[in-house]
């Protein structure tokens, strides 16, 4: 795997085209995703929808947020600096690990992934062992909405192999 100090993507296209996408996915299997954590983790219905809804409201935050990664502008206005203006410019500059927990497996999930998506950076996934098809179904909806192979990354395995 190999890493760049720029994005494959412009932020336009991660949110716009990829994150919005992957919304737009979710919201369309919210039924099947409600049922997946009902049965993985034994959840009422009514937590298992507010879960997927947070999931959604995350994901629109995200998409939102990419046309704003991009840093600020600082006037230098004193001493030897006055009449010129310095700045800064931010880059995503690697790998997200995320470890997630089993009582929430998707929510919190996408409160790590959906902002290093929206800068970015590509994410490696270690899933709760009692949880991993939230993580797993994840994949695939990110497959789907167009994210570049290599983007998502589930590792699962039991906690001592992590």
């Amino acid at each position: 795997m190999r890493i760049k100090k720029k994005a494959e993507l412009s932020p336009w296209k991660r949110g716009a085209n990829h994150l919005e996408k992957l919304t737009e996915l979710l919201q369309e299997n919210k039924d099947a995703f409600i049922d997946l954590i009902i049965k993985e983790g034994g959840k009422p219905k009514g937590y298992a929808t507010a879960e997927i809804d947070r999931c959604i409201v995350t994901l629109k935050t995200a998409a939102a947020e990419t046309v704003r990664f991009s840093g600020e502008t600082v006037p230098l206005d004193f001493g030897a600096g006055e009449g010129k203006t310095a700045f800064t410019r931010r880059f995503p500059i690697g790998i997200v690990a995320c470890i997630t927990p089993f009582n929430f497996p998707l929510n919190l999930l996408l409160h790590k992934v959906a902002p290093a998506l929206a800068v970015g950076c590509s994410v490696i996934i270690k899933p709760a062992p009692q949880a991993p098809l939230s993580t797993l179904a994840l994949a695939e909806l990110i497959k789907e909405a167009g994210y570049p192979s290599g983007v998502y990354n589930a590792l699962v395995c039991d906690i001592p192999v992590a």
